[in-house]
């Protein structure tokens, strides 16, 4: 024991075993908490453990609902390296021979597979199969901190090399077996940063993916850049270091959608998108995320310094900028910058109406998105044929 941490050997699963060292950041590293009692060293654990995390057994969770005409789904569970269980599912025509591409979406922070509906039925609909995953904290995955209500809703890791080996993983154990033509991946702002992470970490052979389409990705947080938001950050960061990782960020709490509710514009110009996650969050409030705890921002702040020291050409597939257009929360000049840089082939640059959330944007929007994505998708790959 190291004052308030203990050092911690963490086993990989075995389809990730093949990583070098250098690039396995969690196999040695110290778990910091206020409370000791969360890790017993005696017990010489393997990996890191949440004897307070709340796990959603599968038969709760068997299928998604309002999958649209023609849309099948079915639904499991994947158990993380560190035993956690990520919710997933697979979305995919009721004529499987007729599937086209593969579509991997990757959600942003705090929404659940269900915010991203009419995008997947849109894409079911055009004759691809998809498949999306929520992140730990989020959705019908583990919460890793559930003593109370409140405590569920913490979003939380304690890396962001958490995100990257929860992708790498579903990946290579569920994606990839499964793959009928090109294989798309288009992810939605802190879903950008895993997909992001996992590029930078070798955590993925960068072949497997044939197109990336980032969507108002999170390479810097509008709120962290201000000097009031640096002070913040570090304020997080020595919160974490002094082992209070888990507690709420100073600015965010508990999720209170009803007082939200007349703030929905700065995630989406189309009320009737966040109002329909809002109603599906009260009736079933286990898939309710609120704010981030220290440990996540601490967490975005090493993410924020990978980033910046990612090399010319490092991120392979072919990338598809998609912006927002009225974006508050992420900044799309860092996201143009990142990607023009690390980009070996950065195929085109969108900005869409509408705010950061562009997953809850109007069906119109998703739909001209939707369609443009696949139509570059499709010329890249066969230019690359």
């Amino acid at each position: 024991m190291d004052g308030l941490g203990f050092v911690i050997k963490i086993q990989l699963p075995n389809n990730l075993q093949h990583l070098p060292e250098s690039v396995q950041p969690i196999i040695s590293r110290t778990w910091q908490s206020a409370k000791p009692h969360i890790i017993k060293p005696k017990l010489k654990l393997p990996i890191v453990k949440y004897p307070y995390a709340v796990n959603y057994h599968e038969a709760e969770a068997s299928k998604v609902w309002n999958t649209g005409e023609g849309v099948e789904s079915s639904v499991n569970f994947m158990q993380t390296y560190d035993d956690l269980f990520c919710r997933w599912a697979r979305f995919y025509p009721t004529n499987e021979k007729a599937i086209i591409n593969t579509i991997l979406l990757a959600p942003g922070k705090s929404l659940p597979i269900e915010a991203l509906q009419i995008t997947i039925n849109q894409f079911v609909q055009m004759g691809h199969q998809v498949f999306v995953m929520d992140w730990r904290s989020q959705g019908l995955s583990s919460r890793p901190y559930g003593q109370s209500k409140k405590d569920r809703q913490k979003v939380h890791v304690e890396s962001f090399d958490q995100y990257g080996l929860d992708f790498a993983q579903f990946l290579e154990t569920h994606v990839l077996p499964k793959k009928i033509g090109s294989l798309n991946v288009i992810a939605y702002s802190t879903g950008a940063a895993a997909v992001i992470t996992a590029l930078a970490r070798n955590f993925i052979n960068q072949n497997d993916i044939d197109y990336f389409a980032p969507v108002a990705p999170l390479v810097r947080a509008k709120d962290l850049l201000s000097k009031k938001g640096k002070i913040i950050a570090r304020f997080a960061s020595t919160a974490a270091a002094l082992g209070y990782g888990y507690k709420y960020m100073v600015t965010t709490g508990e999720r209170d959608w009803k007082k939200e509710q007349p703030q929905y514009e700065i995630y989406t110009l189309y009320r009737d998108a966040f109002d329909e996650v809002s109603q599906r969050s009260l009736e079933e409030p286990r898939i309710l995320s609120g704010g981030q705890t220290n440990g996540w921002v601490n967490a975005y702040n090493d993410y924020a310094e990978l980033t910046q020291n990612m090399g010319a050409g490092s991120i392979q597939p072919p990338v598809d900028l998609n912006l927002a257009a009225h974006d508050v929360v992420v900044s799309n000049k860092h996201a143009i910058a990142f990607f023009g840089h690390t980009a070996l082939a950065l195929i085109s640059v969108t900005k869409l109406p509408g705010a950061h959330a562009l997953e809850l944007a109007d069906p119109q929007t998703l739909a001209h998105m939707n369609a443009r994505i696949i139509a570059s998708s499709n010329a890249a790959c066969l230019a690359a044929a």
